[in-house]
């Protein structure tokens, strides 16, 4: 059984939403299309909307108006209806905006979002995103992001018992012994899975303080305290992500230390908390992952004289390489060691969560 995923029919305003609300803080309320009338899109929304589109069809029509319906290729973005402007063959120069105003008797009603390049790469068709539908179940080879690939594994995960009678209703719907072809050569098909010898191994007891022995049942079990704790006394938390404040990190810091006790860990307060994009405000809004190391590498080596023996780092979902910079900058160039934390993961904090961070660290 094959699993892919297809483009979904949407117009292409509600797609900018979903790359909004993908991009925002999980406190933020959900974006709606006055919002995207008001502020547009812009920044990583605007960039995954960007990748998004490309090579994908659109259907164009103008609302009312069924003779203008063509179907598009669409290549990438332009400005705004009211700043992306041509010239008709009359010799005429006039915006997108006025030009379906005045030709179309359409009025634009999001006359701030980016037109999109369609059709040849040699000629400048630009449509207003609001009269595109997306064209569903086309045929696309990209790459999955995050979100798209855990939906992907959710759709696509099925008790096993499932699985077998769906493959094996398959096998019937095929009906390769009824195929006069195959009765030809003398060949049948099972319709029975085939069976091998095989033993179910127990899962492995666990040692926990105290001798204390836990038995796991289906990849599961209830932690006790640590078998041997180390004491995190000099530990810092570093934050790049923009929607968090100390408020937050403070209070991450207390399910930590509380979850640490209860895990037999002895761990004091933070010596230090870090808002990088507050510490350094020439990072600006969208820094890249070079500027980000720029930025990291003073805050290491100070950590690295004070004697710092953790630094737990909150990383966005962008810049890409966000990780890989916090690995180079601390572990490579400083030799400090670090735990870092998707944005996301800090945001759903709760003490399981944080004992399994405890359990990595502790390690």
């Amino acid at each position: 059984v094959a699993h892919k995923g297809f483009p979904e029919q949407k117009p292409l305003p509600e797609i900018m939403l979903q790359m909004i609300k993908k991009n925002q803080g999980f406190r933020d309320p959900d974006p709606t299309l006055q919002t995207l009338r008001d502020r547009g899109i812009s920044g990583p929304a605007l960039e995954d909307f960007r990748k998004y589109i490309k090579g994908l069809k659109v259907e164009y029509q103008v609302p009312n108006q069924p003779n203008t319906r063509r179907v598009y290729k669409m290549n990438d973005l332009r400005k705004s209806s009211v700043d992306q402007r041509f010239t008709l063959d009359d010799g005429r120069n006039m915006s997108v905006g006025e030009y379906f105003q005045r030709e179309k008797n359409y009025r634009l009603q999001f006359p701030h979002l980016p037109c999109v390049h369609v059709g040849s790469l040699s000629r400048e068709i630009c449509l207003p995103p609001e009269l595109c539908t997306v064209i569903g179940n086309q045929v696309v080879n990209k790459k999955l992001d995050e979100t798209q690939t855990a939906a992907m594994v959710k759709a696509a995960a099925r008790p096993a018992d499932e699985r077998k009678q769906r493959i094996m209703q398959a096998m019937r719907d095929a009906g390769f012994n009824k195929d006069p072809c195959v009765n030809e050569f003398g060949i049948t098909v099972s319709e029975q899975f085939q069976r091998v010898q095989a033993r179910v191994l127990n899962a492995p007891s666990l040692e926990y303080s105290r001798g204390k022995m836990v038995q796991a049942r289906q990849g599961v079990w209830r932690a006790d305290q640590f078998l041997a704790t180390k004491d995190l006394e000099r530990w810092v938390i570093m934050s790049l992500a923009q929607r968090i404040n100390n408020n937050d990190l403070g209070n991450f810091a207390k399910t930590m230390i509380q979850q640490g006790r209860s895990l037999g860990m002895k761990m004091s307060d933070p010596i230090k908390y870090v808002l990088l994009h507050e510490e350094d405000r020439r990072l600006g809004r969208f820094p890249n992952g070079h500027a980000l190391k720029q930025a990291m590498l003073p805050y290491f080596q100070e950590f690295k004289t004070n004697n710092v023996q953790l630094v737990v780092v909150i990383i966005p979902d962008r810049p890409p390489d966000c990780y890989s910079k916090v690995k180079l900058a601390a572990e490579v160039d400083v030799g400090v060691l670090t735990q870092c934390l998707k944005e996301r993961t800090f945001n759903r904090m709760n003490p399981a969560t944080a004992g399994n961070i405890l359990l990595k660290v502790n390690a």
